[in-house]
């Protein structure tokens, strides 16, 4: 059997991604709890410990990062006040970030990760840029087996291209110049990352 090419053309432009269109608290955890994500910009977005009895994040310590296209369910979207970190003649605004809750699989605590921030009636989210709402795996059905294979090994084959690329190894990265799909990237060894 040959095997499949990695080239898929122009397909991926038209992908249709489901989007989350939270624009409160409320509206946040009414699309979101109960449903699953996707890490869409791997190794990028950093996770901490979560009390669930407290409905406390415990940002004193970083967990670690998130890696590309871990699912997880969402238990709950909480504001949170972090911690400020100001220099002489600063001035603390009163800010809170927008927190997913979440286990990870064969781990029974629970994590919380920014999705947004919040300053009084205002709220910022991020979500959409750094998580799937819809699984991958169908959004990009048109990817060969052999493809898929080497993104869930967090590998890189020949012919992969850039969004393939970023998927199997994280976001963190140094673009070359040129466009989109024609361009040098050059992916930061994530070894010491994973968890």
């Amino acid at each position: 059997m040959r095997p499949q090419a990695a080239d898929t053309g122009n397909q991926d432009d038209y992908v249709k991604t489901h989007k989350i269109f939270a624009y409160s608290l409320k509206s946040a955890q009414k699309e979101m709890v109960g449903n699953p994500v996707w890490v869409k910009t791997g190794y990028q977005i950093p996770y901490y410990h979560y009390d669930p009895a407290s409905h406390s994040v415990n940002f004193q310590k970083r967990t670690g990062l998130l890696p590309p296209l871990e699912k997880f369910t969402v238990d709950d979207v909480v504001l949170q006040k972090a911690p400020a970190k100001l220099t002489s003649g600063q001035v603390a605004v009163a800010s809170k970030e927008v927190m997913i809750v979440f286990k990870r699989e064969g781990d029974k605590g629970s994590y919380a990760a920014p999705i947004g921030t919040n300053i009084g009636d205002d709220f910022t989210f991020t979500v959409n840029e750094n998580f799937y709402s819809s699984d991958p795996h169908e959004m990009y059905k048109h990817w060969p087996p052999d493809i898929w294979t080497a993104i869930e090994q967090h590998q890189v084959k020949e012919g992969m291209n850039e969004l393939q690329s970023g998927l199997a190894l994280g976001t963190e990265m140094a673009m070359g110049p040129g466009e989109y799909g024609n361009r040098i990237v050059e992916f930061t060894n994530m070894e010491s990352r994973c968890r």
